[in-house]
């Protein structure tokens, strides 16, 4: 991606929107070592740091960092994943093009705030990174699980269906079996458009330490839907 190009697109849009279309052609593309994934894109990072004057922290901006969360995959370009790449709350953990689609004209609500949140890096923040953890404030957090056809997977919270709902799995094979947590992380509508509303959030596993790994994203549509699906839940903090 040159710079002039990225230059231009950032005068026409905020950070965490231009980073995910830059991330979305690069991740669609084959590296010889998937470890490598953060290298090399450090130079484009680099570039974006200065200009915005921003924080860099395992492929994601410390600045809005919620709503860069919510990234998800098609896994028809998935590929396993044999050694530690990256928080599994950033796009760099997963070997497979990603999207996030941030857009100025929609209404966007966020339902958690960062606590405490650290990586720890081989080197400055734009090199290879070896750990990290992320503790949020959540609004809605609980558990549930999955119904899964033929066509897609949605959403089972406590005796009912989200029937309006889908779920992403972040691998292939997928790992939403068991218990899983969802955690609803953003809100959104058109602008004077009733009827488009929107919440987006991640799915979780239980891992060791009270701590959470993220496993899949998922999305619910029409404000029924997004009301009883978040009757269900009650607010926490979760370590991810």
């Amino acid at each position: 991606l040159s710079s002039r190009r990225w230059r231009h697109e950032r005068t026409a849009q905020p950070l965490p929107g231009l980073w995910f279309g830059i991330v979305t052609e690069y991740s669609s593309g084959k590296l010889t070592y998937q470890t490598d994934k953060l290298v090399a894109i450090a130079g484009i990072a680099r570039l974006l740091a200065q200009e915005f004057g921003a924080h860099y922290l395992a492929g994601l901006w410390e600045e809005d960092l919620v709503k860069q969360l919510v990234w998800y995959t098609k896994l028809e370009s998935s590929s396993p994943t044999d050694q530690y790449q990256a928080p599994s709350w950033s796009w760099a953990a997963i070997n497979s093009e990603v999207h996030n689609i941030l857009l100025e004209e929609i209404t966007y609500i966020t339902l958690a705030g960062v606590e405490h949140l650290y990586v720890t890096s081989m080197g400055t923040p734009f090199d290879e990174v070896s750990g990290g953890a992320l503790t949020l404030r959540c609004q809605y957090f609980g558990s549930g699980s999955i119904i899964q056809d033929f066509s897609r997977i949605w959403i089972k919270s406590g005796s009912a269906s989200i029937s309006r709902s889908w779920v992403y799995p972040d691998h292939k094979p997928h790992k939403l079996y068991g218990q899983l947590f969802y955690l609803p992380l953003l809100f959104s509508k058109a602008q004077d458009d009733v009827g488009k509303e929107k919440l987006e959030g991640l799915v979780l596993k239980q891992s060791k330490l009270e701590k959470h790994v993220r496993v899949g994203y998922f999305l619910v549509h029409r404000v029924e839907d997004i009301e009883q699906f978040l009757s269900e839940l009650s607010g926490r903090y979760v370590r991810i």
